[in-house]
C-alpha cells in the first residue's frame, strides 16, 4: 500500500461507549499491519488506562483533537486538522465533518457510517449530499443500511462497502468443572431496547439459574437493583480482561435486543444495527440466544450458530435457555459453527485488511 491511513474517529477515548471499542480495535489492527499513519480521537473523561480497558496487547498511539465535540468547536478543529494531517495519507473514519472537509480539498476519503445520513444534523447531511461524489468510498455495517444509503445518496452501489462489526480472538478457554448452579450472562448496555426488562422477567421465572449482567452505569444499576432479585448479579462496567474471565464462566449468553433498540441519544437502530455483542459472543465459544430481528440474520442463523427467538416472548426465551442447557450435542454444534464463521469472517484483523484493500483500490 503506497499511502497510509489517517483514522479520524468521532469517539471519546477512553469511554464506556461501544463506538470507542470499535475504533480502538480498528486502529489497533490497522497499526498491526503497518497501515496506520495517525489515529485521532476526542479525549475522554473516564479515568481508565486505555490498554487495560480495551484489552490491547500493544500500546496504541492516539492523537487527541485539541477541542471538544461541541458543534461550536467543530470548524476550528477542522482548521487545526489541516495542519496536523499528513497530506499524502488516505482519510478514513466516522468523523463526518472532517471527512467532508478533506474530500473538498481533493484527498482520498473513506467515510464509515453506522447510521443513515438522515440521522446526522441538518448541516452535516446537507454538506454530505453536496460533496457525496467527492467521497471515494463509504463503509457501512449492514446490507440493510447500505440499501438506505443508496436510496438517500443516489450513488453507484460499488462505492458502498458492507463491513459488519467484529471481535478479537480470545485466549483458549479451559473447560470449567460442572457447576451446580447454571449461569446465564448478558454483557452490554442497560439502556432502553437492549432487553434488560426481558432478563429481569427471566430471572423471576427461572429462580434456579443465576443471571450475571456486566455493563451499565451506576445509576441504571441502582435502579435495576431495586427489583431485589437474589439470582441477578450486577458486575458494572468491566475492563476487557475481566469481561473475558466472567464470560468464560457462563453456560449461556443472551442478546435480547428489542424492536426499539437504540443508542445513547435515543436513535432507534434495530433496522440497520450490527451489534458488537453478537461477534464477541461468537468469539467466546459459548452458546448464545439472540432476538429474531431481520438485520441480525445477516450474520446469525437459527439453530446453526445460535438460537433465535421472538424478542419479547418470555416463553420462547425460557424454552431456548432450557434447550441449550439440556442438549449438550446441540450446544456444542452452535458453539463450533459460531466460532468457525467468526474466525473466517469477523475478526478485527480481517476487517482491517478489507479497509486496506479498499485503500489500495482507490489509491
Amino acid at each position: 500500500m503506497k499511502k497510509k491511513i489517517t483514522y479520524v474517529s468521532n469517539s471519546l477515548i477512553p469511554s464506556l461507549q461501544a463506538n470507542s471499542v470499535h475504533v480502538i480495535n480498528m486502529a489497533s489492527s490497522l497499526a498491526k499491519f503497518g497501515a496506520l499513519d495517525d489515529f485521532f480521537a476526542y479525549k475522554g473523561f473516564v479515568k481508565k488506562n486505555v490498554s487495560s480497558l480495551y484489552g490491547l496487547k500493544k500500546n496504541l498511539k492516539i492523537k487527541f483533537y485539541f477541542l471538544s465535540q461541541a458543534p461550536f468547536f467543530n470548524f476550528l478543529e477542522i482548521f487545526f486538522m489541516y495542519f496536523r494531517t499528513n497530506k499524502n495519507s488516505i482519510i478514513f473514519g466516522r468523523n463526518i465533518k472532517i471527512c467532508i472537509f478533506f474530500s473538498f480539498l481533493g484527498s482520498k476519503v473513506i467515510f464509515e457510517t453506522h447510521q443513515p445520513i438522515s440521522s446526522y444534523t441538518y448541516f452535516e447531511r446537507k454538506l454530505f449530499y453536496i460533496f457525496r461524489t467527492r467521497i471515494s468510498r463509504i463503509v457501512c455495517i449492514t446490507h440493510a443500511l447500505k440499501k438506505i444509503l443508496l436510496k438517500e445518496l443516489e450513488i453507484d452501489e460499488k462505492k458502498i462497502h458492507v463491513l459488519p462489526d467484529a471481535a478479537n480472538k480470545k485466549k483458549v478457554i479451559k473447560k470449567n468443572k460442572p457447576q451446580k448452579l447454571k449461569k446465564i450472562g448478558y454483557f452490554g448496555s442497560l439502556i432502553k431496547g437492549r432487553g434488560i426488562d426481558i432478563i429481569i422477567l427471566l430471572a423471576k421465572e427461572l429462580k434456579e439459574y443465576e443471571f450475571h449482567i456486566a455493563g451499565g452505569n451506576e445509576y441504571l444499576i441502582r435502579k435495576l437493583s431495586n427489583k431485589k432479585l437474589k439470582n441477578i448479579i450486577f458486575h458494572g462496567y468491566l475492563d476487557e480482561d475481566k469481561v473475558v474471565l466472567l464470560r468464560n464462566k457462563m453456560d449461556v449468553l443472551l442478546a435480547p435486543y428489542q424492536i426499539n433498540t437504540n443508542v445513547q441519544g435515543g436513535k432507534v437502530t434495530s433496522q440497520w444495527m450490527s451489534p458488537l455483542k453478537i461477534f464477541e459472543y461468537m468469539a467466546s465459544k459459548k452458546p448464545f440466544i439472540a432476538s429474531d430481528i431481520e438485520v441480525l440474520k445477516e450474520v446469525l442463523t437459527d439453530n446453526n450458530n445460535c438460537l433465535l427467538v421472538k424478542p419479547n416472548s418470555i416463553s420462547e426465551w425460557i424454552n431456548a435457555i432450557k434447550k441449550i442447557l439440556n442438549d449438550e450435542k446441540m450446544s456444542k454444534k452452535l458453539i463450533e459453527n459460531a466460532y468457525k464463521i467468526f474466525e473466517k469472517k469477523y475478526t478485527w484483523d480481517i476487517r482491517a485488511k478489507k479497509i486496506i484493500d479498499i485503500c489500495e483500490e482507490i489509491d
